[in-house]
């Protein structure tokens, strides 16, 4: 952590983290520079990020003292049911069935309409990530690693050479140099289009991919991409009951916001800020507590969903980052472990073959 000015920037990237900072030295706000981030991200880290995804934005106006949330993750296709992938055990992790209707562009294009500072051109946050793509990018030793584990799976799809080393016949490594003309050629037309989100969901870019997804055994169809919108929540979850009369504002579900708060808060109970933290590193009951408040946030989680469709979800989310829920799940935390029904939650038997 450091002392900043005004403001920074931290990504997953350094390349990344630059183009940020580099838009708001523009002019740009922290919108803006998260847009042109999030696409850099896209081309260096695409085992996590890209315009095949989708993203949830939590956004703090400081002059209204306002919270905003933006929901832009993905979403099943409407052929999709909760039965498709009962007997395809990695059918939801791999393959064209498991690809659910993209939200980063029409994500992206909201904030930047709504949020951002109107000093810098949409393209602008685009063409850095235009340019690494055109002329290359480093391959990151996580990437390497991604690339390493997937390697014989890739060989089978047509649709992954392009991240087979020629040269090697082998997957890339770290610090080799990587291109990526197409998905160039891909983000320049959504950086020139005065409609990028018309392009992409109801063009001649969502035909193409919904053959390609339908031709290899998708069921994503072009209603899917026509309909797909993202939300905006403007009264999103607040965690207030901190000490210092701190807070911490974040999105509903389908986000995991409110269980990784409760279990946040639980800890904060047992360890404030002038804990010694080099003892709790060597504390076996730290690592018990840490592991109990876990076990009870997440219990709650298997009875989420996302609130658009499971009508429970937000209430169940609000009250549990409510200082009373707080203080009851803190008088169930023991100092040893409790059958597994302890925790609540919904379990299901693990099938044994």
């Amino acid at each position: 952590m450091g002392e900043y000015a005004s403001a920074a920037v931290t990504c997953d990237h350094g390349l990344c983290s630059e183009i940020g900072r580099n838009i708001l030295l523009r002019g740009g706000n922290a919108v803006d520079a998260s847009i042109a981030s999030l696409f850099c991200l896209g081309v260096t880290n695409p085992q996590s990020s890209g315009i095949g995804g989708g993203f949830i934005m939590t956004l703090y106006n400081r002059t209204e003292e306002k919270c905003i949330v933006i929901d832009a993750r993905e979403t099943a296709p409407e052929k999709a049911d909760r039965n498709m992938f009962i007997d395809d055990e990695f059918g939801s992790k791999h393959g064209f069935r498991a690809i659910a209707t993209p939200g980063e562009i029409a994500g992206y294009w909201l904030a930047f309409k709504r949020f951002g500072s109107g000093k810098v051109l949409w393209y602008d946050l685009i063409k850095p990530s235009i340019d690494l793509c055109r002329y290359g990018v480093p391959v990151s030793k996580y990437l390497a690693y991604v690339l390493s584990v997937k390697e014989k799976h890739f060989r089978t799809l047509p649709s992954m050479q392009s991240w087979i080393n020629n040269a090697t016949n082998k997957v890339f490594v770290a610090g080799d140099i990587i291109k990526r003309p197409e998905l160039a050629k891909t983000l320049e037309r959504l950086a020139l289009s005065p409609d990028p989100e018309e392009l992409f969901y109801r063009g001649d870019i969502a035909e193409a991919l919904v053959k390609e997804i339908q031709k290899n055994g998708g069921i994503i169809t072009l209603n899917d991409f026509a309909q797909f919108k993202p939300t905006v929540h403007e009264y999103p979850l607040v965690n207030d009951h901190f000490s210092d009369d701190l807070a911490m504002c974040g999105p509903p579900p389908p986000s995991s916001f409110a269980s990784t708060q409760l279990i946040i808060s639980l800890m904060a109970r047992f360890y404030g800020p002038k804990t010694n933290k080099e003892i709790l590193r060597r504390d076996p009951l730290f690592y018990h507590r840490f592991i109990e408040a876990q076990k009870f946030a997440y219990a709650q989680r298997t009875l989420m969903g996302d609130e658009a469709f499971v009508e429970e979800a937000k209430k169940l989310a609000k009250n549990m980052t409510t200082k009373s829920y707080t203080d009851w799940v803190f008088s169930r935390m023991r100092n040893t472990t409790q059958p597994t029904e302890y925790y609540g939650g919904i379990r299901e038997q693990v099938k044994i073959d």
